[in-house]
């Protein structure tokens, strides 16, 4: 369960804010914080992509609607 909550959204936010709350520095929570920052950015490469190979396919196969 814990490899998949690595991936997970905010699953590194939460921890930090955890840790913030506590009374943890910010440089405590810097890993966590730039963990979150770089699944994020995974994240939105893949939906662009996505986006694109979908935008593509269906432009292809004449299915892409209109107004």
């Amino acid at each position: 369960m814990a490899a998949v909550a690595r991936w997970l959204p905010l699953t590194h936010g939460i921890a930090a804010a955890r840790e913030v709350a506590a009374g943890a520095g910010l440089a405590s929570v810097r890993d966590d914080v730039l963990a979150e920052a770089a699944l994020g950015t995974l994240y939105v490469v893949i939906g662009l992509g996505l986006l694109a190979w979908f935008e593509r396919e269906s432009r292809r196969k004449a299915t892409l609607d209109v107004a």
